[in-house]
């Protein structure tokens, strides 16, 4: 509560003033405490770990399943988290093949210095 205060001072600041959504907050508790119960106690049946199992197995419940990882922020993470790696990926493939181009160029030097 006191973090929320904080924070609808400082949006109010900045005339960004947004509502607690709770069904929304609700949403995401129970998914997280679902998985969080399902890793704990992997014998128990817990509804919401199921239901997500079953949804991915069926192809044409994939739009249902997408809107459920949405709610609860999970697919947000995903994407931006994928964002990052393709930004970051050529950039060690650059740092890879000018590593292998110098090995290579060693041991061309050590073979040429042997004759």
């Amino acid at each position: 509560k006191k973090k929320w205060t904080i924070v609808q001072r400082k949006q109010h600041q900045r005339q960004q003033l947004k509502e607690f959504d709770d069904k929304r907050a609700i949403k995401i508790s129970t998914f997280l405490v679902s998985v969080i119960l399902t890793v704990a106690f992997p014998n128990t049946n817990v509804w919401i770990t199921h239901m997500l199992s079953s949804l991915s197995q069926k192809s044409n419940m994939q739009s249902s399943l997408y809107a459920i990882l949405c709610t609860v922020n999970v697919i947000v993470h995903s994407v931006r988290h994928e964002r990052k790696m393709e930004k970051d990926r050529p950039l060690t493939d650059i740092i890879a093949e000018e590593v292998h181009m110098n090995n290579q160029y060693e041991e061309f030097r050590m073979g040429a210095s042997s004759f």
